[in-house]
């Protein structure tokens, strides 16, 4: 039997095409992403040898990033709506769209000449959870806490999809908001919110119900001393759509709640 040996060079070129990056359309890709102290609205050429690329919406066989057909690229516009150039040059690069090197605000290349800021990117709209309703019967419940953006998380939230509870639980931590200021805490639960895996989530309109812990409460094994306690509150209920008549939003202090789900038994006659 004869044996073979790989050399060096056979190896990394056996590693680079089982790592290829995707080709993809210009739909995959974040709608803004950063690299290298810069920001970007469309794509960049960026140290990828002349191809334009982009980081992933959601990564395709653990590439997080992949090459864009240039086709697929939209217009871009500017702040007066002119049309971006396709591709604007800049210091030996070319990009589609809009960028912030070495400028405060994102910009390009224009077909008339020159360069202008672009317009700002609209915010995604926030998704509502989807409260219970009183009639439907629970039969199965998940649960869980500590929303995290790093970790497992993308994997755990595929697999509650995927079993479709009657209704989940969040158990606290829902963020980690660790401020007194609730313009943070706000954005905290709005990125949550627009997290493109916790959409998913939305989207399956799974019922929710939830309570708190200490870290979206106000700051780590904080307690009755908080100062935010009550705007802490709002923000909270807030996040979790509920009804403008709940007791929680008009007086009661604390999250607390309770309800009665599933159709009741008829009586014996």
């Amino acid at each position: 039997m004869k044996t073979y040996t790989l050399t060096p060079a056979v190896l990394m070129l056996m590693s680079s095409v089982a790592n290829a990056e995707p080709e993809v359309h210009y739909e995959s890709c974040k709608s803004t992403f950063n690299y290298l102290a810069a920001q970007y609205q469309g794509t960049t050429d960026k140290n990828n040898s002349g191809s334009q690329w982009c980081y992933l919406k959601q990564s395709i066989e653990g590439a997080t990033w992949g090459h864009v057909r240039t086709e697929t690229i939209p217009e871009f516009k500017t702040v007066t709506g002119k049309a971006c150039k396709t591709p604007s040059e800049y210091q030996g690069e070319k990009f589609y769209g809009c960028t912030t090197r070495n400028h405060t605000a994102p910009w390009c290349y224009v077909e008339e000449g020159g360069w202008e800021e672009c317009q700002p990117e609209a915010p995604p709209a926030l998704l509502a959870h989807t409260q219970p309703l009183q009639s439907k019967r629970l039969d199965r419940v998940a649960l869980g806490s500590c929303f995290k953006t790093k970790g497992d998380m993308p994997e755990a939230l595929a697999k509650l999809i995927g079993q479709q509870p009657d209704l989940f639980l969040w158990l606290g931590d829902n963020i980690y908001a660790d401020t007194t200021d609730m313009a943070v805490m706000r954005q905290k639960y709005d990125d949550k919110k627009n997290n493109s895996e916790y959409r998913k989530f939305l989207e399956a309109k799974i019922p929710v119900m939830a309570t708190w812990d200490d870290h979206d409460f106000g700051w780590n094994n904080e307690g009755k001393h908080y100062p935010q306690r009550v705007n802490a509150q709002k923000e909270y209920l807030r996040h979790f759509d509920v009804d403008k008549a709940d007791p929680r939003l008009n007086g009661q202090a604390g999250i607390y709640e309770a309800k009665m789900l599933g159709a009741r038994a008829k009586p014996h006659m």
